[in-house]
C-alpha cells in the first residue's frame, strides 16, 4: 500500500467518525446507521451484544428520540490493514433530554474494527466501547 493511499484511508475514518458525531448531534437516525456495515456488532456499555443495523438502530432510537446530543469523537490511533483497519481513542458526549432537564455527560473509550467497502468507503462493522459514568437507563 502507497503512503498516499494509506493517508487517504486514514482521512477517511476520520470522515467517518466525524459523519458518525454529527449524525447523532443532528439527531438523524438514518445518517447515523449508514456509518455501520449491515452486519456490523456492536458491544455497548450497556453489556449489550447488538448484531445488525436493525438491532442497532432499535437499541439506540430511544436515545435520538428523547435526548439531544452532543459529541465529540477523537481517534488515538488508526491502523490499515488492508481491507480492514482498527481505531481506538476517546469521546465525550453530554445527552439533553428534549423534554427539558439536567444534561448527562460522560467520557470514554472506544476500539472498533472497519471494513473497506467496495467503493472505498470504510463502515463500522465491530464497536466496543465504554463510559465514565453509565447513562441513566433510557432503553
Amino acid at each position: 500500500m502507497s503512503t498516499s493511499s494509506h493517508e487517504y484511508d486514514v482521512a477517511l475514518i476520520h470522515e467517518l467518525w466525524d459523519e458518525y458525531a454529527s449524525a447523532l448531534v443532528a439527531g438523524d437516525m438514518e445518517r447515523w446507521i449508514s456509518t455501520w456495515n449491515t452486519e456490523a456488532k456492536e458491544l455497548s456499555a450497556a453489556g449489550l451484544l447488538l448484531s445488525g443495523t436493525e438491532q442497532i438502530r432499535a437499541a439506540n432510537r430511544p436515545v435520538l428520540d428523547l435526548f439531544d446530543t452532543e459529541m465529540t469523537i477523537s481517534p488515538e490511533d488508526i491502523r490499515i490493514l488492508g481491507d480492514c483497519a482498527y481505531t481506538y481513542g476517546s469521546y465525550k458526549q453530554a445527552i439533553t433530554p428534549k423534554e427539558g432537564g439536567e444534561s448527562i455527560s460522560y467520557t470514554g473509550w472506544f476500539l472498533t474494527i472497519l471494513e473497506k467497502q467496495a467503493d472505498g468507503s470504510w463502515k463500522l462493522a465491530i464497536a466496543c466501547f465504554n463510559t465514565s459514568q453509565k447513562p441513566k437507563s433510557f432503553r
